[in-house]
Formats: C-alpha cells, structure tokens, sequence
C-alpha cells in the first residue's frame, strides 16, 4: 500500500509542506528500508535523490517531504506555480507498478485519482493529490462498504489499449480496499495505488473481503462477502471461490 496523494492526518496548509529545501534532505519512510536486502532495493533507494531531481526539473515542481508509510514508492506533495494539488510518486520498478499510469489513463479520474504526467523512463507518476487524504478505513465498515462498492463498479470498465477482455472481463483495480481508498476534495473519496488488471468483478472483491482493516472475524469477512455479493449482484459462491483461490478464508 502506498498513501498516494494524501496527509493521513488533518488538512493543512498543502503549500508549506512543499518545504524540502533539496533532494539532499529527503529523509525517506523507515518502510521502504526493507529494500536494502537486495541489490536492486539499495541501488534504487540510493538513485532515489537524482530521480527527484530529474522530476522536479522536468515538471517544475517544488516538493515537500515524503508521505509515510510508503512499501515499494518514494510520494512526495508538489507544487507547481502555486497549484499544490498534485503529488509524486517515485516507484520501485516491479511488476505490479509496470501497468499502473495506463490504467489511471483508462480510468479518466472516475473513482480514481487523476494522472497528470507520466515519465517511464523515471519510474515517475504526477497525480492527482487527495486532500485531506484520510483513509476510507478510518471511516468504519458501515461507510466505507457501499462506498468500495460503487468505486468497484465505476472502475470495471472495458480496458482498451494494452488491456484486452474477453467474455465478461472488466479492468479492475487489484489491490481495492480501505486503505486504498482517501478522502478527497473533488469526490468525497478516490481510490489510489492502482494495481489494473483485466478478469471478471469477483477478483476485484477479494482484497476488500480479505482485508483485516474493517473487521477481522469470520463474521466480519463473511459480512463483506455477502454485503458485496448482493450490492453488485454477482455470484457469492464465484466471489467465494475466487477469494478462496488466493487464500482459502471462508467457509
């Protein structure tokens, strides 16, 4: 998970925390360090200074200091000529972040955060921020539930460009659950850190099920399977086996 575009606390002022005076200050999140046990964790971590560097140049931006809580990206709030509603996202080259621009490109900012600019060759996203950036979970199961429902539904779209469906494959959001999910200002909530991948709905179910931030117990999974299953009327005993094929949790 990666808090994409958002302060986890309190709203404030988004131009003063563009404060960092230079890459040579950046104190990175103590979560990315378990990078340094391989040799492309340090070596990214130690590239991380230049590739701040070439983004900011290339897109004119004044950054501040990283998010936390941060696993596989440096996140950092930017400012651009007095727009301070946009962030960067420094990724870690693996697979999962290979397809994650194209699919915010799909998606268009329906339900998910927008994409501004997009630099492969840094590994470097400009994204819409979300402010005040607190995590859907926070907000309980009762409305964070109906809330992960429509964003699964408004973001199960036909994929176009490298994406290809067949039957009744959607493009989906992978790794869609509370937590991936921040208040914001332009809809009350945007999903962030994309994981786009083509398949039926039902795998788009699974992290919201099995994740443990809105209740842990059986009776709380099976609650969001249920609450799911009906909210987009498709098949609790396919959403249960797709669940079930990753880590068998429901009974």
């Amino acid at each position: 998970m990666d808090p994409v575009d958002g302060d986890p606390s309190a709203e404030h002022d988004v131009v003063a925390s563009c404060a960092m005076s230079s890459p040579d200050d950046l104190h990175l999140p103590a979560s990315l360090m378990w990078l340094n046990e391989s040799d492309d964790g340090r070596s990214w971590l130690q590239s991380i200074p230049n590739l701040m560097t070439e983004a900011s140049s290339r897109w004119s931006l004044n950054l501040g200091e990283p998010f936390e809580d941060s696993s596989v990206s440096v996140v950092l709030p930017a400012d651009r000529d007095g727009d301070s509603t946009m962030a960067l996202k420094i990724q870690f080259p693996h697979r999962e972040s290979d397809r994650e621009a194209t699919g915010l490109q799909v998606w268009r900012g329906d339900g998910a955060i927008r994409l501004i600019d997009h630099a492969p060759d840094l590994g470097a996203l400009l994204v819409e921020r979300c402010v005040p950036g607190t995590h859907l979970a926070d907000a309980g199961a009762e409305t964070a539930l109906p809330v992960l429902a429509n964003l699964v539904q408004r973001l199960a779209v036909s994929p176009g460009g490298p994406f290809t469906a067949q039957g009744d494959q959607v493009l989906i959001h992978q790794d869609l659950h509370a937590h991936n999910v921040l208040r914001a200002r332009r809809e009350p909530w945007l999903a962030i850190d994309p994981k786009p991948l083509h398949g039926e709905i039902e795998f788009a179910l699974a992290p919201i099920i099995r994740s443990n931030e809105l209740g842990h117990s059986r009776d709380a999974v099976l609650h969001r399977l249920d609450y799911l299953s009906r909210a987009l009327s498709v098949d609790r005993s396919r959403a249960r086996m797709v669940l079930c094929s990753d880590r068998c949790l429901v009974h």
